[in-house]
């Protein structure tokens, strides 16, 4: 049966569908500060890009653990690791949107 652990993967394809179709660009928000740690950060970072992110936002800033410079450093490894990849007629590789608001 289904774990559910690729649950994640399969609505972002899906939305991304749906937004890259009217020639948009997809940005997921990882809410950074309730994740437990920098693997599941680089996990969930490395989940969404690979299902068609364009952007990774680390929080919103309206949760009580807002984002912190080592989730801003885990988010770069997972985008750094993938390639460049057809959007909008032109290749290029996901953006990284950091909160202003990220504190040590």
């Amino acid at each position: 049966g289904d774990t559910g652990s690729d649950r994640p993967g399969v609505l972002i394809a899906a939305v991304a569908r749906l937004v890259h179709d009217r020639g948009a660009r997809l940005k997921v928000i990882l809410e950074t500060g309730e994740l437990p740690d920098r693997d599941a950060i680089v996990e969930a970072g490395r989940t969404a890009v690979a299902h068609g992110a364009d952007f990774l936002k680390t929080s919103t800033g309206k949760t009580a653990n807002g984002a912190s410079l080592e989730a801003v450093d885990a988010m770069i490894d997972a985008v750094v690791e993938q390639p460049a990849r057809r959007c909008d007629l032109a290749a290029r590789r996901p953006a990284l949107s950091p909160s202003s608001g990220a504190r040590r």
